[in-house]
């Protein structure tokens, strides 16, 4: 959403209400409702049934400022909701889960399904969304559990590790605290001043200053009797430039920090030093001559194993 700054100031101002407990109640029976439908009717015939199912329903309100070389470029408001279903069929020892098959659809988690759900707090749209992403998620757990039965029948028999286990179930409700409004002009001064540091610096290119502020809540339910109402709370600066290298290459950097709220995040002052950094390294690698090209071993550290696998994969 695009205005012109002084409205783009008043509205980082705004606050979201804590979600009422009418609200609450509506989404927990919509969820709770729609488990005990699931489990006893989503059934295809002469194909497993259910016996694991989960729904998570994350109902987020966010604030998001944009600057660039000192400036405002943009500030948003958004609200919504996003509904995750899991549908395991099998058992506890051998089910649909952890099995990445080498054709389309090849890197998706069997039985987890993801949509962005209504806002408004119907009872029955609610219901009626569920319905759909659960009988999606069914139908994709027996055809990936039926290439996973396949598959174990040509492998020699070792250490039988189950797919799942079976937990204690635990009912909890946390409060969630409403989106803090504090003055406009404080929150737009914080970025301006991050990217304002790009001005002295005329061999970038293009830069970015963004700060997200998110707090909401997460409904959870599972067919094993769990019931989960938590706060959801971050806040994200993201700092990332630009520049081009006498060869003509583009070469980028950024650096992000994440916390819970925005008190959590470091002084002004130190993230400012942290751009000035950023940008004097771009700023030093615009004359860099490029490396030889390299083949052979590499090591990943941290992370970045399981990243490089997942999108290989």
């Amino acid at each position: 959403m695009r205005t012109q700054i002084p409205a783009l100031i008043a509205l980082v101002a705004l606050a979201s209400p804590a979600p009422a407990p009418a609200q609450e109640a509506t989404v927990l029976a919509a969820m709770q409702d729609e488990l005990k439908r699931s489990m006893s009717g989503l059934r295809i015939e002469g194909q497993p049934a259910p016996y694991y199912i989960a729904y998570q329903l994350d109902e987020t309100s966010n604030r998001r400022l944009v600057a660039r070389l000192g400036e405002i470029a943009d500030d948003a408001s958004s609200r919504g909701r996003v509904l995750r279903v899991e549908v395991r069929v099998g058992d506890y020892d051998f089910d649909s889960s952890r099995f990445v098959s080498l054709d389309r659809g090849a890197g998706l988690v069997a039985g987890d399904s993801v949509i962005v759900a209504p806002v408004d707090d119907d009872y029955g749209v609610m219901r009626r969304q569920i319905w759909l992403l659960s009988d999606a998620a069914y139908k994709r757990a027996v055809n990936v559990f039926a290439k996973k039965k396949a598959a174990f029948q040509n492998r020699s028999a070792g250490e039988a590790i189950p797919d799942f286990s079976r937990e204690t179930p635990v009912e909890r409700v946390l409060p969630a605290d409403a989106m803090p409004s504090r003055p406009a002009n404080d929150l737009v001064e914080r970025v301006r001043q991050i990217s304002n540091v790009f001005l002295s610096t005329p061999q970038i290119h293009s830069s970015e200053a963004s700060l997200v502020e998110e707090r909401g809540r997460r409904y959870y339910v599972n067919s094993e009797g769990f019931k989960t109402v938590t706060p959801i709370a971050s806040a994200t600066l993201r700092v990332l430039a630009d520049t081009q290298t006498d060869e003509g290459g583009v070469v980028r950097d950024l650096f992000e920090v994440v916390e819970r709220t925005l008190e959590d995040l470091p002084p002004v002052a130190e993230l400012v030093t942290r751009t000035r950094e950023l940008a004097s390294r771009l700023a030093g690698v615009r004359s860099a001559k490029p490396g030889d090209d390299y083949t052979g071993p590499v090591l990943l550290e941290q992370g970045a194993g399981a990243q490089l696998i997942a999108q290989t994969l």
